[in-house]
């Protein structure tokens, strides 16, 4: 699989960085990360997929979870390890090559960079990494298509018939549901954005 990683995206976040990492991150905690939270076991192990400057990852280690930290950008990724105080792993998600390994991937703000061409066989790869039980939690943009925003990062919209029946055609991944919220983003718009559950079959 080749590297899914976008040049100019990545550029993007690396000049922005800290400023990124500062955003208040209320809104997506309250929406989507307690709930994630409140569906894993006791000190689940999980995988912060473009953990970013590690917001999530941090709370989620708070809880006493097992956290690992994968960020495609450098300038990221050491932000995240500075707060987490723990190795964070610089890689494009196509890297993740584990076996039966989480409790759960937490993907907020990562897989919505990927172009849908990549998703299917990206997919296959997280639910192999996932426990047998283990659910997937991955945030994307409404929309249709694929575009770059006025900063140049490039994003994969999608309606949300669209990402169940992408999820539903993954093997041994079962949608469970979907949570919806509505924020500003990065460049100060006014998006929704859905949240996508879906699990891996227990056998």
């Amino acid at each position: 699989m080749p590297e899914i990683a976008d040049r100019q995206t990545l550029d993007i976040y690396a000049q922005e960085a800290p400023k990124y990492a500062g955003r208040n991150r209320k809104e997506r905690a309250d929406g989507f990360l307690e709930p994630f939270i409140a569906m894993m076991p006791p000190a689940a192990v999980v995988l912060d997929l473009g953990c970013g400057g590690g917001w999530a990852a941090a709370l989620m280690q708070d809880k006493g979870f097992d956290v690992h930290a994968l960020d495609a950008s450098p300038e990221m990724a050491a932000l995240a390890q500075e707060k987490l105080r723990r190795q964070v792993r610089v890689a494009s998600f196509e890297s993740v090559d584990e076996i039966d390994t989480y409790d759960g991937i937490w993907a907020s703000g990562a897989l919505l960079h990927v172009p849908k061409g990549a998703m299917p066989a990206l997919l296959a790869r997280l639910v192999r990494a996932l426990k047998p039980g283990g659910l997937l939690l991955a945030t994307f943009k409404a929309g249709e298509g694929e575009a770059r925003d006025k900063i140049g990062r490039f994003y994969a919209y999608y309606t949300l018939a669209e990402l169940e029946a992408l999820f539903g055609a993954v093997p041994g991944l079962v949608v469970e549901g979907h949570l919806v919220a509505t924020g500003h983003d990065f460049t100060g718009n006014v998006n929704t954005v859905y949240a996508l559950t879906a699990r891996r079959a227990a056998t």
